[in-house]
């Protein structure tokens, strides 16, 4: 079986790469394909094995947030240090 392109990895990469704070991509769909995309970016963040490793030897922990509005939907990334960021 020949490997298949994953569609949201792209996007997953553009988040990774983010300079912003936090980071953050802006993808314009239709508001009822948001929460496939969300859940697809999600899903492409838990594959990425290398950028979990990566965060564990910082002690760092990531976790994915969405701002969905009209045609827009925002994926940020926070980026926390140790048990409870304290």
């Amino acid at each position: 079986m020949a490997n298949t392109p994953r569609l949201y990895e792209p996007s997953w990469q553009a988040l990774k790469k983010s300079e912003d704070s936090p980071k953050r991509i802006v993808i314009a769909a239709p508001l009822k394909f948001h929460p496939r995309i969300y859940k697809a970016i999600i899903k492409e963040k838990d594959m990425d094995l290398m950028y979990k490793l990566a965060l564990a030897e910082n002690s760092q922990k990531s976790r994915l947030t969405k701002n969905s509005k009209n045609g827009k939907l925002t994926i940020f990334m926070h980026l926390s240090f140790g048990l409870d960021d304290i």
